[in-house]
């Protein structure tokens, strides 16, 4: 081993290398998706909670298959949006089905079949529904 290096025991009796640490701190083995983007809580105890989770994964206490557990439990869940809410946020926000349609990266019978409750938006075009709701649609461009 060089200087600065030690072998550390983690939970599950695997162990691992760390290497150069500062103020006696494990280094994190993987950064998570979820630490690249602002995250909205449930409760202001899930956010401390979660922080402090984090702190443990970085520590190499809590595996990554935890951590994401712990990450869907705390982070509020996407809103689904029916018919009159989509439309409702498109006459809002003054824009036409196909401008809505152009910024989710979806069809405009897409946008249409939400609208009147044939279809249900999902994944990244909820998430984005959700986003312009918060954030109005400068938050998208």
């Amino acid at each position: 081993m060089a200087i600065n290096e030690k072998t550390t025991e983690r939970p599950g009796g695997k162990s691992r290398l760390v290497r150069g640490t500062t103020k006696g701190l494990l280094a994190p083995t993987k950064k998570l998706a979820s630490e690249d983007r602002e995250e909205t809580y449930v409760s202001p105890l899930a956010a401390s909670m979660h922080e402090s989770m984090s702190d443990l994964y970085e520590l190499g206490f809590v595996d990554e298959k935890t951590m994401r557990k712990f990450d869907a439990s705390c982070l509020t869940p996407v809103r689904e949006y029916d018919g009159e809410a989509i439309k409702g946020l498109r006459v809002r926000e003054k824009f036409s089905q196909s401008v809505l349609a152009r910024y989710l990266g979806v069809s405009l019978n897409a946008v249409g079949q939400w609208e009147r409750g044939e279809r249900k938006a999902s994944g990244a075009a909820a998430k984005l529904l959700a986003l312009i709701d918060r954030h109005g649609l400068e938050h998208i461009r």
